[in-house]
């Protein structure tokens, strides 16, 4: 994790200056894995914050009668909630409003390979706020965990395919050693720059072991859907010693939603997948 994030403005320019070195056709194409990323980063804060504001860990909200979420019997650990309202203008369309409880079964952690992985995890949509109560798990006593209120913005970012990354090396040996030179300076800024922290929503996911196309034709087939159903990335969670979460060696979390599902404030068809180093 870098000790200091950089800024948009240097994450901009190593994007301008790799698309600008670039010949085309590849210039064309990296230019549409240039797009802004809504990040979402937990802060602190000396004022009350509203319970249905975004936020990590804690109370989940529940409506009178609603069960907490369980897996063979089992409860599953709360993680987070993202209240549509506190977000910025995103590609996704989304409801706009009400709020989205994330629940994960931490300890028997899915990985989204399988059809019994479709059980390891819950998204409870609450269109309203009104008559929900904070809830602890069954059984995990009085004292809350820790929340984390979060705040949302937006950067630019580039993140090429897994087809691209594998043809890179081929395109760097088609150009003259000058042009290759400035190319990979761009494309390994772009590498440092963008590693960090990865809570992000709404966004392209920032993959760890290449895209997840496989996981989620699998999701399609446990949830019933056509093969091509396109999705959209809900949530990245990346893992927090402070909240004691660790998925695999040190990875991160991808909530997707079929896109015309999060457009309608449908969520009892979506996936996780889980990658590590």
């Amino acid at each position: 994790m870098n000790p200091a994030a950089p800024s948009p403005s240097e994450i901009e320019a190593a994007i301008q200056g790799l698309l600008s070195s670039l010949p085309e056709p590849y210039a064309t194409e990296a230019r549409s894995f240039a797009r802004p990323v809504t990040l979402a980063k937990p802060f602190r804060s000396l004022q009350t914050i509203p319970p249905d504001a975004s936020s990590l860990s804690g109370p989940a909200l529940l409506a009178a009668g609603e069960s907490w979420p369980a897996r063979d019997g089992k409860p599953l650990t709360f993680l987070a909630r993202i209240n549509f309202a506190d977000l910025p203008s995103t590609a996704f369309p989304h409801p706009g409003h009400g709020a989205v409880e994330i629940f994960f079964d931490a300890g028997n952690p899915p990985w989204g390979h399988d059809a019994a992985d479709a059980a390891g995890h819950a998204i409870l949509f609450h269109p309203d706020s009104p008559g929900l109560k904070p809830a602890l798990a069954p059984g995990s006593g009085r004292h809350p965990p820790l929340r984390k209120p979060l705040v949302f913005s937006q950067a630019p970012e580039f993140t090429p395919s897994s087809d691209f990354e594998e043809r890179y090396q081929d395109l760097l040996d088609t150009l003259d050693d000058a042009t290759g030179e400035a190319v990979d300076d761009f494309y390994q800024t772009l590498s440092e720059l963008q590693f960090g922290d990865g809570h992000r929503v709404l966004s392209l996911p920032l993959p760890i072991q290449g895209d997840m196309d496989e996981e989620l034709a699998i999701a399609a087939r446990v949830r019933g859907l056509p093969e091509d159903t396109p999705w959209a990335l809900l949530l990245q969670l990346d893992s927090d010693p402070t909240l004691n979460w660790k998925w695999g060696d040190s990875g991160y979390l991808y909530f997707w939603v079929p896109t015309a599902d999060l457009a309608a404030g449908r969520f009892d068809r979506s996936w996780v997948v889980l990658q590590c180093n």
